[in-house]
């Protein structure tokens, strides 16, 4: 009986430290226009809580849906977590 009731409560503490230890989560957020003129920049921004001077990369592919890699465009986040990464559209064809 005893052993009964000591299991139950090491199992309350186990499934109250499931519930106190909340899961954290790396975010990236970023902005974009929704239009861009074919020769101009593609400029993406935006802020991450992804650890300083860690490299990420953007991959871009074609619209149409068969995974034609237009080219891979590397970025850091910076110690105030911004990142930018200019894209540039005048190799690109229109409406791609």
């Amino acid at each position: 009986m005893k052993l009964l009731i000591m299991k139950r409560i090491a199992y309350a503490f186990i499934l109250l430290a499931f519930i106190v230890c909340g899961a954290q989560a790396y975010v990236i957020t970023f902005d974009m226009p929704t239009e861009i003129n074919l020769g101009d920049s593609l400029v993406l921004e935006g802020t991450s809580n992804i650890p300083p001077g860690n490299s990420l990369e953007i991959v871009l592919y074609t619209q149409d849906m068969q995974k034609n890699k237009i080219g891979t465009y590397p970025f850091t986040i910076q110690t105030d977590g911004v990142w930018r990464v200019d894209i540039p559209t005048s190799k690109l064809d229109a409406g791609k």
